[in-house]
């Protein structure tokens, strides 16, 4: 079986440029898509998790890919980061090769487009968090699972 390729950040930036995914005035982020029974356009909030091993908020970004001989309609998905669909829908450029987004003052909660930069991986990796802020971080992502889903060990 053929492996789906993953969206690329062109196909992400051409969902803004049709209005297919949209930030709307209350920082809440829509996707557009019709109704495959009916053709209606439905509009659902796109809805963010924090995934656990990578103490970020993420959502899923899916388009419909192809119809097997049966006529099941498979899709193609990828996982994007918050503040990675945020600096793509306010540049509108794709993100280079062996280029990253990073939190300006290392607050990984801070997705203010003001508190991200384009940066290459090797100036991301020399970059050093100090232990009190790598803290800060983590003890926010536990405290916000914790409310979530109730006490620190059932996560």
């Amino acid at each position: 079986m053929p492996i789906t390729p993953k969206i690329t950040d062109a196909e992400i930036i051409q969902m803004f440029e049709d209005k297919v995914i949209e930030l709307t005035s209350n920082g809440t982020w829509v996707k557009h898509h019709k109704h495959w029974r009916n053709g209606k356009t439905i509009t659902r909030t796109l809805s963010f998790r924090i995934i656990k091993d990578h103490k970020r908020y993420t959502t899923v970004i899916s388009l419909p890919a192809e119809r097997n001989k049966q006529g099941v309609l498979s899709y193609r998905q990828r996982v994007m980061f918050r503040y990675k669909l945020l600096w793509l829908y306010t540049t509108r450029k794709p993100i280079p090769e062996g280029f990253e987004i990073d939190h300006i003052d290392h607050d990984c909660t801070n997705d203010k487009i003001q508190n991200l930069r384009l940066i290459s991986a090797s100036e991301n990796n020399q970059e050093n968090w100090s232990k009190s802020q790598m803290d800060n971080c983590l003890e926010f992502f536990d405290r916000r699972l914790a409310e979530q889903y109730g006490s620190k060990g059932d996560f």
